[in-house]
């Protein structure tokens, strides 16, 4: 049986790469020395499309050159860079992958808050200056210390907080950490 053959414009990761290279017929555009003349050969033979952000716009020039083409691939979220009406026009199917990147982009930006909050960017920047030799770098400032205003106000609401004890904040955070044996 013969497999489809697919064309891609541009790089993508080696596995990627090796996997379609076990089902498809892959023609790699962006190694040829000449991709107009080699894209001439092989376009009447192209099923698939397999398209990053990294190809361009892929658009009614491509169509028009893929006589053949059923479907465009896009490796990512969105398909922006696809012009879509297009491609229904000439009965092309255009997928994407939604939702990849969801959970990536969610802890990304977590990350990116908690490191804004804490100034981690400023405290690396601090160390590899050589300035903590001179001077300490600041500790977060105070709204950015959730743990003790958040868990403390919880309490408070609940009755059991520092302020139902009549304990004020400082005297709770300078007492000594008790020691002691920890049962799992």
């Amino acid at each position: 049986m013969n497999r489809p053959e697919i064309l891609i414009p541009a790089p993508m990761l080696p596995s990627v790469l090796d996997a379609l290279g076990e089902r498809f017929v892959v023609h790699r555009l962006w190694e040829q020395e000449d991709p107009d003349a080699f894209l001439a050969t092989v376009a009447p033979r192209v099923r698939g499309l397999a398209a990053s952000s990294l190809a361009g716009r892929i658009d009614a020039s491509w169509y028009d050159r893929l006589p053949a083409l059923e479907i465009v691939a896009n490796f990512g979220v969105g398909y922006d860079g696809i012009d879509a009406d297009a491609a229904a026009t000439r009965g092309i199917v255009v997928t994407n992958t939604p939702g990849v990147l969801d959970e990536e982009v969610a802890d990304l930006t977590i990350g990116l808050l908690l490191a804004t909050l804490r100034g981690i960017p400023q405290a690396d920047r601090h160390v590899r200056d050589g300035a903590w030799a001179e001077k300490s770098f600041p500790l977060s400032p105070e709204p950015a210390r959730t743990a003790d205003r958040d868990h403390g106000a919880r309490r408070d609401r609940q009755g059991g907080g520092a302020a139902a004890r009549g304990v004020r904040r400082a005297d709770r955070l300078s007492r000594p950490v008790a020691t002691g044996r920890c049962r799992l």
